[in-house]
């Protein structure tokens, strides 16, 4: 019998469908001439990229929407033990105005300091910012009444009476007001010191018994009546007018007679002399020395158009531009003139 119809006969094996086995490893292609894999790939097990942004979009939704769910479960968080926390965070105000906030904000209002009362007397010893005020004198000179003191600047450094305008307020025994006196000195170098003689009504030469120092500033001044936009104050022979546009000073003029049985008619003489020499050297000043017989005058207009220097150096009564008609008003009455 032929050999190859005898395999040909033979019974072949049966054909088995083998379900190939899922893994997580992927087989490396075979070559050509191996019946085996050269190796396997683990497959990629990590998520989606997508998948990570929606979860991370979703705790940040939690988060912001937290605070906001919060009060309206406040009940049921109580019950459950959870404290409700939502004012913790930043943007979430707390409208709960049933709270006690009395630990955490202070009403209590600070009253002012009470101003220090010091006795009229040669031996009192008065101080305000550092500048004493000492030997205090009655005196009355005709129809004229003062008050003589010394002022001694015990700071570290220049006080300036044109910035601070400090008065003296006086009282009698019963604690009733009399008047004051501003205190007219220019610039007090450290350790300097000055006598003042301020000129007071004869209430306070008669009556006054204590003091007090206080420093005022000018929105504490009552408002001036102007007539025709011009405040003409007076004293002695001395006539002082001031012009003002809308409350503000734009023009002063100053016209003052001495004579020779005036007190320290010499030194007043030489002294009226350098300040009108002086003043004429400043633009828009016209200052007039007028010598006559057994007396002098003086004439100075200042034009605050032209003018713009700080003259109260010059004179303390030459206040600088714009100056309001109160502050003028107020502060030549509480050194004696009579103001109209």
């Amino acid at each position: 019998m032929n050999q190859s119809n005898l395999n040909q006969n033979e019974p072949r094996p049966e054909t088995q469908n083998v379900t190939p086995q899922t893994t997580n490893e992927i087989e490396l292609p075979k070559f050509a001439s191996e019946e085996k894999s050269i190796g396997t790939l683990k497959k990629d097990t990590q998520k989606s990229p997508v998948a990570m942004l929606i979860l991370f979009g979703i705790l940040i939704a939690v988060i912001y929407f937290i605070p906001i769910v919060t009060p309206y479960f406040s009940d049921i968080l109580d019950k459950l033990g959870i404290s409700n926390n939502s004012e913790i965070y930043d943007g979430i105000p707390d409208t709960d105005t049933t709270k006690d906030n009395t630990d955490t904000k202070d009403n209590t209002q600070k009253e002012p300091l009470e101003k220090k009362t010091y006795t009229l007397a040669a031996t009192e010893t008065a101080t305000l910012d550092k500048i004493e005020y000492t030997a205090f004198q009655k005196e009355q000179a005709g129809a004229y009444y003062y008050i003589n003191y010394t002022i001694t600047n015990k700071s570290t450094s220049t006080y300036s009476f044109t910035t601070h305008k400090i008065f003296l307020e006086f009282y009698d025994s019963a604690k009733t007001y009399l008047g004051s006196a501003l205190v007219n000195t220019p610039n007090l170098s450290v350790n300097n010191s000055v006598s003042i003689k301020s000129l007071v009504n004869q209430s306070i030469y008669t009556s006054a018994t204590t003091f007090q120092i206080v420093e005022k500033q000018a929105d504490e001044y009552p408002d001036a009546n102007l007539i025709n936009n011009t405040l003409t104050c007076t004293l002695n022979n001395r006539v002082l007018t001031y012009t003002f546009y809308n409350n503000k000073l734009t023009k002063i003029v100053d016209t003052d007679t001495y004579s020779d049985t005036s007190t320290n008619y010499t030194n007043t003489y030489i002294d009226s002399q350098t300040k009108v020499n002086t003043l004429n050297r400043v633009t828009g000043v016209n200052a007039i020395f007028v010598p006559e017989t057994n007396k002098f005058t003086t004439n100075i207009t200042i034009d605050y158009n032209i003018v713009n220097s700080n003259l109260t150096t010059n004179d303390t009564l030459y206040y600088v531009k714009d100056t309001s008609a109160n502050t003028i008003k107020y502060e030549l009455d509480a050194l004696g003139y009579t103001c109209n």
